[in-house]
């Protein structure tokens, strides 16, 4: 993904998880030991981050479907936690 690979270039850090998390356990275990601070996501992956704590989620492919937006949203943050979203159109 063309946003990561910059984000990485500049040692920010940042995993990308674009698809398929079983392809990317290493990825999850920086970001489940806090070793990342952003995950970039897309909206098919984001159920897979439910249970996480995400203070702030950034959409760069906003879904089309109101329901599926939601429930990507809501992956923002678990209460009492408040998160940030960011879309990128």
């Amino acid at each position: 993904m063309w946003l990561c690979e910059q984000m990485q270039r500049q040692d920010l850090p940042v995993i990308c998880v674009p698809s398929k998390p079983f392809l990317h356990k290493s990825e999850f275990k920086k970001f489940n030991s806090a070793s990342s601070g952003i995950v970039l996501i897309s909206a098919k992956m984001a159920v897979h981050f439910k249970h996480k704590q995400i203070p702030v989620m950034v959409n760069f492919d906003v879904p089309t479907k109101a329901n599926r937006y939601r429930s990507v949203i809501g992956c923002s943050g678990v209460a009492p936690e408040n998160g940030i979203v960011i879309n990128l159109m």
